[in-house]
């Protein structure tokens, strides 16, 4: 591949279940000596991994970038899988520890448990890395709509960003307070990701919630509550 001008992935498959010192870091000091411009793909297959700072890898994701760079590796990508219900952190400690890369899916498809979801990465890199603007997130909802009704697979209502619960109001202390300002339940506006906002009349529902949901059938004949 590298005598034809390609470049270069290189896949450590299960790393974070391999044996250090006696495995990864001969294989990876050889991937850099013939290729130094080789992405190095950091591959948590089973979910093991851990976002904690302070553990030892190769299960701590954090130190074991750190490692990587340490064998030489420049470019440094991971692909977590959720087995553990860990990949979004995992990848996330990982991109702050100084990967370049971070594989993910769209709601998270992949493997048994899934890998990283996409939209829950590039909500975090939006607003916690200051990545304002980069990416076009108003196309999410409408992405993950259209994955849905292509490919067949439900979307749970619960699901961060894009799940149609996920600006779902319906509790009368949290209507309430949407009703006056969206963001005291809200970490962002629906609309950032392609989203609609909804108040929801149900059991634990409010008077104020109520008479919103009156006025908004009201409005059609043009009358509204006093």
């Amino acid at each position: 591949a590298l005598e034809r001008g390609l470049r270069v992935r290189c896949h450590l498959e299960d790393i974070t279940r391999a044996d250090l010192t006696g495995f990864v870091a001969p294989l990876v000091r050889r991937i850099v000596e013939l290729a130094p411009e080789a992405v190095i793909r950091l591959c948590d297959t089973v979910g093991v991994g851990l976002p904690d700072p302070e553990t030892d890898p190769p299960r701590g994701i954090p130190k074991l970038v750190a490692a990587l760079r340490e064998l030489g590796a420049e470019h440094i990508e991971i692909h977590a899988h959720d087995d553990m219900g860990l990949a979004v952190a995992n990848t996330l400690a990982a991109l702050d520890r100084g990967a370049d890369w971070a594989s993910c899916t769209l709601l998270g498809l992949g493997e048994r448990a899934g890998n990283a979801p996409l939209e829950e990465i590039l909500i975090h890199l939006h607003f916690v890395e200051g990545m304002e603007g980069r990416y076009d997130l108003g196309v999410l909802g409408e992405a993950a709509r259209f994955f849905q009704e292509e490919v067949g697979l439900a979307i749970p209502p619960n699901k961060a960003v894009v799940g149609g619960n996920a600006f779902a109001h319906r509790s009368g202390i949290h209507a309430a307070a949407v009703l006056r300002d969206p963001a005291c339940y809200e970490p962002f506006p629906p609309e950032l990701v392609g989203g609609e906002r909804r108040l929801l009349a149900g059991p634990t529902s409010g008077l104020e919630v109520v008479a919103h949901k009156v006025n908004e059938v009201l409005a059609h004949l043009g009358l509204s509550l006093r």
